[in-house]
């Protein structure tokens, strides 16, 4: 065996455990990434129903002296929480694997997602089948 062919053999070794390295973090950052989004759902799913029943809880103590700018505020605030939810849902539509019928009834089972939230599921569903069929 000649040099060329040893420092050959060596880089692509090197090569191949770079590689293998490589891959190793890019499924870390995934499955990261896939963790941090379902977490970001959770809590914005408790934002939306704090603000949901902070304005329900002010309208029954105050029917009386309603502030509209306290409404207005809880209202921008419930609409905003909205908002992140379905921004949520889109990353978690890029972070897993199957975003179908099927995982959204195991997400339901595993409750991991509520039945009334399903409809935003499925609606971001579509949306990616209608952009899948443009191309």
């Amino acid at each position: 065996m000649d040099i060329t062919g040893i420092i050959g053999g060596g880089i692509g070794i090197i090569g191949l455990v770079y590689a293998f390295y490589r891959g190793r973090q890019y499924r870390k950052l995934r499955n990261f990434n896939r963790t941090q989004a379902w977490f970001i759902y959770s809590k914005a799913r408790n934002i939306a129903a704090l603000i949901q029943n902070t304005a329900t809880r002010y309208r029954i103590q105050h029917m009386r002296g309603i502030d509209t700018v306290i409404l207005e505020f809880l209202s921008k605030g419930e609409a905003y929480s909205q908002e992140l939810i379905k921004e949520t849902i889109r990353q978690i539509q890029l972070a897993e694997p199957l975003f179908d019928q099927s995982a959204f009834q195991r997400w339901i089972s595993a409750g991991k997602i509520d039945e009334m939230d399903k409809a935003l599921f499925v609606q971001m569903a579509i949306i990616d089948a209608d952009s899948k069929e443009r191309k």
